[in-house]
């Protein structure tokens, strides 16, 4: 589910983009820094869906410490080393960097699962 709503709010943000930020706000100045933007919003929730259903996985399994695990690393690896080589680009840098990081979470978690399947989900 989380892969059609995904495309469902990418689809949206293609679309229907410039509208969403009017309504958002009237002043000029402020949407038209929102228009550059558009194609991160675009792309960030077909991204970031994998991070954020994991997530949901391993909450349920109670398994905390993957996930403060695997955070770490996309923090440490993934995060920082972006950001600090796309510092230069200024707030699109943060936005690379945010991408980059819920990406990494995303694989990590997705890696972690695979990985220890049969130790994490006990069948009946």
């Amino acid at each position: 589910w989380s892969g059609l709503f995904a495309v469902g709010y990418a689809v949206i943000f293609w679309f229907f983009g410039p509208q969403i930020i009017r309504l958002l706000t009237d002043i000029e100045s402020l949407q038209q820094a929102a228009y550059a933007y558009l194609g991160m919003m675009t792309v960030l929730p077909l991204v970031a869906h994998w991070c954020f259903l994991y997530d949901g996985v391993f909450v349920g399994l109670t398994q905390a410490k993957a996930m403060r695990d695997t955070m770490i690393i996309s923090a440490l690896l993934v995060y920082f080393p972006v950001w600090y080589v796309t510092q230069s680009e200024g707030n699109p840098a943060l936005w690379w960097a945010l991408l980059a990081f819920l990406l990494a979470r995303g694989v990590t978690l997705g890696a972690v699962f695979y990985w220890r399947r049969d130790k994490l989900v006990v069948s009946t």
